[in-house]
């Protein structure tokens, strides 16, 4: 009887000490920083989606804090025509401390022509986190 309830404690030891190795490998992944650039992408490109699926609300919710404080959002969905859109996907970033220009390759249709277009937006670093800086002529 001794023997077993050594060998279930020993069991239990090794057993915690695999969970415990488990959640060490995820803590040092979760860790592991993005870049501003990957950041600022990963941002972008979830903007786009949202845009491509005409999310115009989602695609508002990445825009500077600032400027939503003064863009009421029916005036800027009043201004996008998301049906022209077919893809788009990040292409490359630059950024300095707090300001990124983002390259984006746009594939839209105008009548039936099929348009591709490198797009260049401004992205502002604002509380931590990265902001599409809204032009009327950026959408």
């Amino acid at each position: 009887m001794v023997f077993l309830v050594r060998l279930s404690a020993i069991l239990l030891l090794l057993a915690a000490g695999c969970a415990s190795q488990g959640n060490s490998t995820s803590t040092r992944e979760a860790k592991v920083e993005l870049s501003p650039e990957q950041r600022v992408g990963q941002r972008a490109q979830a903007r786009w989606d949202a845009l491509l699926a005409r999310d115009l609300t989602k695609a508002y919710g990445f825009i500077t804090p600032g400027s939503r404080s003064t863009l009421p959002y029916e005036l800027y969905a009043g201004r996008l025509d998301p049906s022209i859109w077919r893809k788009a996907v990040f292409k490359a970033a630059q950024c300095e401390k707090e300001t990124c220009n983002v390259q984006v390759t746009l594939d839209y249709v105008v009548g039936s022509l099929p348009l591709t277009h490198v797009l260049n937006e401004q992205w502002l670093l604002v509380d931590g986190e990265w902001w599409f800086v809204y032009t009327p002529q950026t959408g």
